[in-house]
């Protein structure tokens, strides 16, 4: 089995840090109503809206690893 090594550039490692810190307030916030944003930064239904951030956030990172093994597997 061939060794496989991929460097994630660090751009892509830093918005996948703010999407699953996104991801994770608003699953507190929807899931189990604990408030960690101050009251003053809070809005109607931002939970959901920190949950679909999150995820949008995280999926360059996603992309980008498929695409690498992916583009492995064809050599």
């Amino acid at each position: 089995m061939p060794k496989f090594s991929v460097r994630i550039p660090f751009s892509l490692i830093m918005l996948d840090v703010i999407g699953v810190l996104l991801l994770t307030l608003g699953v507190l916030k929807h899931f189990a109503a604990v408030d960690i944003i101050p009251e003053h930064f809070q809005f109607e239904s931002y939970g959901l809206v920190f949950i679909f951030a999150g995820a949008v956030l995280i999926l360059p990172m996603l992309l980008h690893v498929v695409s690498r093994i992916k583009a492995s597997q064809k050599t």
